[in-house]
This record gives C-alpha cells, structure tokens and sequence, in this order.
C-alpha cells in the first residue's frame, strides 16, 4: 500500500463566473477608452473649428499677403504677419542653436558617463559605517539625481523664467553678452573683471558681411536675443529627456565593437550619434515646437514692438505674445479676425512639427532602425 501513488487532494470548486457582468465591465473599459479618446479628438476639433471660423473674413479678404505684409493698422483695417512670424520662428532656432549642444552633451553624460561615476559621500548620511568613513555612491542614484534636476527645470511656471529674465538676464545681455558679441567691450568693465586690464574685447559679429545684420541694432536688453536665451533654458530638459531615451536604446554592441576595433570613446559615439540621429531630429523638432509657442516669458522679455530691422538685439513680437497682448483690446472685428489668422497660423505650423516628431520618434523607438 505504501508504494502507491499519493493522490493531490481535489481543488476546491470554482464559483464560475457571471459572463453577463464580466461583458458589462468590458463594454464599460471599452466605451470609456473609446469615448475618452473621441472626447479629446472633439476637442481639437472644437478649436480648430472655432480658430477657422473666427480668422475666415481674414483669410478671405488677405489671402496669402497676411504672410508677407508687414502693417499692421487696426484704423485702416490692413493687417499683415510677416514680422510677427518672422520674431517666432527667428527666436526659436536661435533657441535651438543654443539648446543642442547643451541637450546633447547632457544626453551623453547621463547615459554613457554618469553610470561609470561613483562618487565618495560620507557614509553617515546613509546609515552605514565604513572604516575610513566614506562610501561609494551607486551610480544609478547619481543619475536618477541628476536627470531629476535636470527635468525640474520644465516643471518652473513659464512666468518665473521670465521674471528671472527681466530682473537678471536684460541687464547682463544689455551691458555685457550683447555689446560683447556685437562689438567689443572693455574687459575690467566686465562682471568680477575689474582688476583685469582695459583692453576691448569681443566677437565683433556686427562688422561681418552677410550675418552683420543680425547683430547690427544697438543693445537694449530685452529684445529677440534675450528671449531665445530663456526659450533655450526651458527647451532644454524636453530635448535631453528625448535625447536620453534615444541613446539608452543604441544596441551596446555598436560602441563595444567599435571600440574592440581600435575606435576612441569619441569615435564610438560619433557611431552613436550617427545611429540615433533620427530620434535626436526628432526632439529638435519637439524642441522647435515648444519654443514656439511659448507666451508669458516671451511677452515680459522680448520688447512688444514691432521689429525695426531683422537684427537679433532688435525689440520684436512673437505671435504667441501678440495674442497674449492684443487679443482682448482688440477694437475692431477686423483686427480680432487678423488674431485668430495668426493664431490659425502658430497652431498649425506646431500641429505640423509635432505630427513629423511623432512620427519619427515612434520610427526610431518601434522600429530600432534609424535612417
């Protein structure tokens, strides 16, 4: 008897389930998915609609002249865009000139650099004893530290940057980066420059053919260039966020078989770079988009004028700030209906670069292969 098998003991019934009300709950996840999404795509269809609506006298009566006229004359009813495109789209590649290389730099170091590092920090502060009082920090905790204060930087409320931008950043570019880019300032008169000699220093851009342009109006502080620089700060944490998801899906294989192969480590990351240069198109274009349609740091740092030349140190207007601005005193129907045009215009060309991103990011990251 005891050589024969031992039977499991038999499973407890199971109450078997009510089908009616598992097809209920189903058809309430699916309804509530279904509808959730409808109601968001409602919606932009609501603004859209609304926005067309309001600029369609507009777009009847200038056509493809509100893109290239530059008056803007609420008493004559004649309105053209030109300069207010021109502020937006100049201010936000410059942003983006300036943001790249920082985006990119910090992207690398987060995901090629950082997970190497380990720094010494008293071995106290984490409840443990060690014999010569200090320990190794794990390098994943550096770095969830540090892309956390980097990502903390797109959760600041536009209107402190630009706060920060007037009290700040307006006197040191009226003073110094401006003149000092533009022409040439004398370097004891620099910030904790005083014991330095007098000589004049700078780049003297204004006097290249070409690009003078650029550089050619005298500096008031808060004009085209200053906003770039705070569009670029905030621009900033989205591209490294991107760029960083990009590079930790690179195969490893990639830089290990370049660098079997003889490669420094800046060769292999070049193969890197080269690797993901879609998905970082694709958060320079997210990047662009953002920058364009920022309002409140925009309107308190770039002047509210209209630009007088196409000079970077020129007082300007982006569309984003002319609404913001000119939208509620607004006196005739037909200025309000050349707002909703330029409004129709900024929403459309972000539609349009965030559609491409998208598509290019879901390329890279589903795909795994980059073109």
């Amino acid at each position: 008897m005891s050589d024969l098998p031992v039977m499991p003991p038999a499973a407890p019934l199971r109450r078997r389930a009510n089908s009616a009300w598992l097809r209920f709950v189903d058809f309430l996840t699916f309804g509530g998915a279904f509808g959730g999404t409808m109601t968001l795509i409602g919606l932009l269809a609501l603004l859209i609609g609304t926005i067309l609506i309001g600029a369609f006298p507009s777009i009847h009566q200038f056509g493809f002249s509100f893109f290239t006229t530059s008056m803007w004359n609420p008493v004559t009813a004649r309105f053209g865009a030109w300069p207010y495109i021109y502020c937006t789209l100049v201010t936000s590649l410059v942003a983006l000139v300036i943001s790249l290389p920082v985006s990119l730099g910090s992207a690398i170091f987060l995901v090629k650099l950082a997970p190497k590092i380990r720094f010494p920090i008293p071995s106290a502060l984490l409840g443990k004893s060690s014999p010569s009082g200090w320990t190794l920090l794990n390098p994943r905790i550096f770095v969830t530290v540090t892309s956390f204060l980097i990502e903390l930087l797109a959760a600041i409320p536009s209107i402190a940057y630009g706060l920060w931008g007037v009290a700040v950043l307006v006197p040191i570019m009226q003073e110094s980066i401006q003149p000092f880019l533009a022409d040439s300032v004398i370097l004891s008169d620099l910030p904790l420059c005083g014991w330095l000699p007098h000589w004049h220093v700078g780049l003297y851009l204004a006097h290249i053919p070409g690009i003078g342009i650029l550089f050619a109006d005298p500096a008031a502080g808060s004009n085209m260039f200053t906003s770039s620089v705070v569009l670029a700060i905030m621009v900033t944490p989205i591209m490294t966020a991107i760029i960083r998801d990009v590079l930790a899906v690179v195969p490893p294989e990639l830089e290990q078989g370049a660098l079997g192969l003889g490669a420094t480590w800046w060769q292999a990351m070049k193969l890197v770079i080269g690797f993901s240069k879609m998905g970082i198109f694709g958060a320079v274009i997210l990047g662009f988009a953002r920058a364009m349609g920022e309002t409140m740091a925009v309107t308190m740092i770039i002047g509210n004028s209209r630009p007088s030349s196409y000079s970077l140190f020129s007082q300007g207007q982006t569309i984003a700030s002319l609404l913001a601005n000119q939208f509620n005193n607004a006196d005739t129907d037909s200025e309000r209906q050349a707002l909703y045009f330029t409004a129709l215009i900024l929403l459309m060309i972000t539609m349009l670069i965030n559609g491409i991103a998208r598509v290019i990011l879901l390329r890279v990251t589903a795909g795994g292969k980059h073109k």
